[in-house]
């Protein structure tokens, strides 16, 4: 060790820690660094005699290098490169907000997910978020939309892990008495299922982890049992066959295991209970000894699931623990302690802790608040106490349940929160380009806030006629207004069957009626659209058996009328019309109430009444249309679905 590391060696002997040097060393113990971070308990498991270890262990705090033996650690070593400094991760945690208010996803109902996946970066995955709400069910989630769109089944299945392999997703679930199950995650079918794995029956897995994949024929998991002290590979692509068991006495009591997704065969191992260390195992090339040792993880509570996340750019790479009194992270390359949060004298008791490139984000009991930490703030004050944390966000369902979060997961730039009540999403903007001179050059992670054109003073919003109805009005069934500006028609309603009336806005007054009978012959006409086409306010009327009216409202006088548009004897529930400018291109938009309980979507040529398209939405019980008159150009329809929204 003196050869390597003569500072090192220097501060052993100065501490009267020499005689422990080969153990220390085969922890992961190589820089001056990592022997500040030995606790009195390190020590005593070292063998070390309780009165010489809390000597020890004061010796070190007060302990300061020599001149000499700092020039010599500080000088470079042949063959290897200037050092880089260390990368700008300042960023502005103003720019970190709550979708939907913090409120929780609609459809994500009342039960808190036991366990949570999310990417480590965002746009790799057609998969974006797993989620356990019940055990034997993961679910698949937008995150965009917090819409729900898988439903993944198996037997106890409770634990998960997603990987890209090729160019699909591949999802495992474990559950009791040694059941694996395997999905393509992007078509949601089931691949394999496992009852019990290598004839493991008395297994229950509550840690798995996949390995980086290549394709169908790579594709292998690593997991470990509850109360075991063994880490497992499997050969998922073949069988599910036994390629590794690694017997590690020191994780007594089972642990959680996190492959490295950017340094294949790597797998990181946090025990079950607090030891105050995590390892790294190559454990495809099978061997039962750590290759590293990460020091300093103390606290109470149940180790947490392990994440991985990266400094940006790839300049170092990041392993992130966390339980109930301390969030730390390592630089996976040195073995070093990068950034800690503490409990700060017991005030606070993390629920959740996560990291990504730029922040450290940890939920805490007591206050029922979301705090973020910069990693740079956090890692230039590496030595001393955890200072306050940069900005702190309340969601109002994990407020009031904050002591029930059970799980969470971070991607990117989002995080997602498991509460009683359902799922909670945040994000932070998108960084900026920064660089190493600080100032207004800093790496940000806030986004230029959008800027919309001045509207009109809403403090000026008034009813008209003293909030009373218009004085010739009745109950609408139906309605329909003007989006344009240079559209004579403003409003229209339908309050009874076979009947659209016209209004004036300004007066409140019926301007025109048009009945089921005369020019405007619409029978039952209940379905209403309008749209400014040239210099003409067309208005289209939809009716029972499929009939179909439009009319020339600038003009008075009807323009078309079928009695069963395109042969179709069903009425149109909704309808939207859009053009090119002229009455040459005239379309209408259409659901309708089909025969089976299949939807379509409908459009059809209104100067010729025939359907030009028909697109099957199997999906789809029945919806609503809109067309984007914004934009005829675009020819956009928008449907949403009337039954499940």
């Amino acid at each position: 060790m003196s050869a390597t590391n003569p500072e090192l060696a220097a501060a052993l002997e100065a501490v009267g820690l020499t005689a422990y040097a080969d153990k220390l060393a085969e922890d992961g113990l190589d820089s001056l660094a990592t022997l500040r971070e030995i606790t009195l308990e390190d020590l005593l498991e070292y063998g070390v005699p309780k009165l010489k270890a809390r000597s020890a262990v004061k010796k070190i705090a007060d302990y300061q290098p020599s001149a000499a033996g700092v020039a010599a650690s500080a000088a470079p070593v042949a063959g290897a490169g200037a050092s880089s400094s260390s990368p700008v991760l300042r960023c502005d945690m103003t720019s970190f907000s709550w979708a939907n208010k913090g409120e929780k996803w609609v459809e994500s109902g009342n039960t808190r997910p036991m366990t949570m996946w999310a990417p480590e970066k965002e746009g790799v995955h057609d998969v974006q978020l797993i989620a356990c709400e019940s055990i034997g069910a993961l679910k698949l989630w937008n995150t965009e939309f917090g819409q729900c769109v898988g439903d993944l089944r198996g037997s106890g299945i409770q634990y998960s892990d997603c990987v890209r392999s090729n160019d699909q997703d591949m999802v495992v679930g474990s559950g009791p008495a040694g059941v694996i199950q395997l999905w393509n995650g992007s078509t949601q079918a089931e691949l394999n299922r496992w009852s019990s794995i290598s004839g493991l029956s008395s297994h229950e897995f509550n840690s798995v982890s996949l390995m980086p994949s290549t394709g169908a024929s790579d594709l292998q998991l690593c997991a470990m049992a509850m109360a075991e002290s063994s880490i497992y590979l499997f050969d998922l692509a073949a069988d599910g066959r036994m390629l590794a068991c690694l017997n590690t006495p020191m994780l007594r009591g089972g642990g959680r295991v996190r492959t490295d997704l950017e340094k294949p065969g790597l797998v990181y191992v946090c025990p079950g209970y607090m030891d105050g260390k995590c390892y790294a195992f190559d454990v495809r090339a099978g061997n039962d000894k750590p290759v590293r040792t990460f020091l300093g993880q103390h606290g109470e509570g149940v180790a947490q699931p392990l994440s991985c996340t990266s400094t940006p750019g790839g300049a170092q790479r990041l392993l992130v623990s966390w339980c109930n009194d301390m969030v730390r992270l390592w630089d996976v390359g040195t073995g070093k302690s990068f950034a800690c949060v503490d409990n700060d004298n017991g005030k606070r008791t993390f629920r959740y802790a996560g990291a990504n490139s730029y922040a450290v984000m940890a939920m805490c009991r007591e206050d029922g608040e979301l705090h973020l930490w910069s990693l740079d703030k956090l890692s230039r004050a590496s030595k001393g106490p955890t200072p306050p944390s940069d900005y702190s966000l309340i969601s109002p369902p994990i407020k009031r349940n904050a002591w029930i979060v059970e799980a969470g997961a971070v991607s990117g730039l989002n995080i997602f929160m498991g509460t009683v009540g359902g799922i909670v999403h945040g994000f932070l903007g998108e960084p900026t380009a920064g660089d190493a001179s600080g100032g207004a050059g800093e790496e940000q992670c806030g986004a230029v806030p959008p800027t919309f054109p001045p509207i009109a003073d809403l403090g000026a919003v008034k009813w008209l006629h003293d909030g009373e109805k218009m004085p010739d009005s009745n109950h609408a069934k139906t309605m329909w207004a003007a989006q344009r500006p240079d559209q004579q028609v403003r409003f229209v309603s339908c309050h009874s069957p076979g009947k659209l009336e016209i209004w004036n806005t300004e007066h409140g007054q019926i301007q025109q009626t048009l009945l089921g009978e005369g020019d405007f012959n619409c029978p039952g006409v209940s379905t209403v659209d309008g749209i400014r086409a040239g210099d003409i306010d067309v208005i289209c009327g939809s009716g029972d058996q499929g009939v179909v009216q439009v009319y020339d409202a600038t003009h008075g006088k009807t323009l078309h009328r079928y009695t069963q548009i395109a042969g179709l004897e069903r009425h149109l529930e909704s309808i939207s019309l859009f053009c090119s400018g002229s009455l040459s291109y005239l379309r209408m938009a259409a659901m309708c109430n089909e025969a089976s309980a299949k939807a379509n979507l409908r459009v059809f040529d209104l100067n010729r009444g025939i359907q030009t398209v028909k697109i099957q939405m199997p999906f789809l019980y029945f919806g609503l249309v809109k067309c984007n008159q914004a934009d005829p150009s675009s020819q956009l329809v928008y449907v949403q679905s009337a039954v499940d929204a």
